[in-house]
């Protein structure tokens, strides 16, 4: 009868270690599956914080570079020539004037309210289809830049920074500088309208889709 109890006895002992045994099995599976969850978790918000970050730094040195550009653009508005609003005596200023066009843009030129395009390379076109004409007679905005899109000039991929001329607070016509100079194949760029003004957002090469 001792021997049959302790028989017993023995076999609960085994059967309580092996279930001691599978509850700490299962425990340790459900530690390491969170630690890892949250490590994920954890590296993949390290990732978007660090990106974001980037994108930030990158946003903010292009648009103060816009800001330049729009200064650079003031010495053609509020020239004399410009507050007169005819075209081709604007057009002829521009040319004979080239010297004093910024490194920085490929070239100037002229827009009146009819679309016509006149730059200070001697190239002339109509960009009333274009969306920064609209931006700036039909919107009556005072600055704006567009999205990358292919010069009817040169055939580039550029950008187009806008300044209106202003007389009695009317936009009567507007200067823009073309410029290729942002690096397209490093850091693809595209304009984002934020609060009605354009910034630009360089994409950041090599990282895992565009970081937004």
């Amino acid at each position: 009868m001792k021997e049959r109890k302790e028989k017993k006895e023995k076999k609960l002992a085994i059967f309580i270690g092996f279930i001691v045994v599978v509850i700490i099995a299962v425990l340790n599976v459900i530690q390491i599956t969170f630690i890892a969850e949250t490590t994920n978790k954890i590296t993949e918000q390290t990732y978007i914080e660090e990106c974001t970050e980037l994108t930030k730094t990158y946003r903010d040195r292009i648009a103060g570079k816009i800001e330049e550009f729009y200064g650079l653009l003031y010495t053609y508005t509020s020239s004399d020539i410009a507050l007169t609003g005819n075209t081709n005596q604007i057009a002829t200023w521009l040319r004979n004037h080239a010297s004093i066009r910024s490194e920085y843009f490929d070239y100037v030129a002229y827009v009146d309210k009819e679309g016509t395009f006149i730059s200070d390379i001697g190239t002339q076109t109509n960009v009333l289809e274009r969306s920064y004409y609209k931006d700036i007679m039909v919107d009556g905005k005072e600055t704006t830049v567009d999205d990358p899109v292919t010069s009817k000039v040169s055939g580039k991929t550029v950008i187009h920074i806008c300044r209106a001329v202003k007389v009695n607070g009317q936009n009567k016509g507007f200067f823009l500088s073309v410029d290729c100079c942002f690096d397209l194949e490093r850091g693809r760029i595209r304009a984002l309208r934020k609060g009605g003004q354009a910034l630009l957002v360089a994409y950041v090469h090599g990282l895992n889709g565009p970081a937004l």
